[in-house]
């Protein structure tokens, strides 16, 4: 089970389960049931640009920071 659609926000940094593997990856983009997550390397970044929206049930985890 992912994290619920209204919990993401864009600029939120999450870890999904894509392709296999666990990437963490910033969200760029929403809609109601997809996500557009972009790294924050982009010449060494595999992410929505070259495979498109996702499912949001993908994303396991938002990252949360405390200063």
């Amino acid at each position: 089970m992912g994290i619920r659609p209204r919990h993401l926000k864009i600029g939120d940094i999450v870890i999904v389960r894509h392709e296999g593997l666990e990437k963490i990856k910033r969200v760029k983009d929403l809609l109601p049931d997809r996500v557009f997550i972009v790294g924050d390397n982009p010449g060494a970044s595999t992410d929505s640009h070259q495979f498109g929206w996702l499912p949001t049930d993908v994303v396991v985890a938002r990252i949360l920071w405390r200063g």
